[in-house]
């Protein structure tokens, strides 16, 4: 195309380009029929992001810790001698 602009624009006026008007249509219907498909294909869908564990809120610093449950203690091994 840019050859085509390029001989439009230096040929004088009265003179007829390099191409005529049915080698124009044929190479823009040839660009529509591949330009077409494309656009008329659906955007895919965002993928959701992975959801994350809820975590805990944090205290505020103005707010008492929230108590948590007393933990068994393991026995500790006794040490021989």
């Amino acid at each position: 195309m840019s050859e085509l602009q390029q001989d439009v624009q230096t040929r004088p006026k009265h003179q007829d380009p390099k191409t005529s008007i049915e080698e124009i249509d044929r190479k823009l219907r040839g660009l529509k029929a591949e330009v077409d498909p494309i656009f008329a294909t659906p955007k895919p869908k965002a993928e959701e992001p992975a959801k994350q564990e809820e975590k805990p809120a944090e205290p505020k610093p103005d707010e008492p810790m929230p108590e948590q449950p007393a933990q068994a203690e393991e026995p500790k091994p006794e040490q021989q001698a």
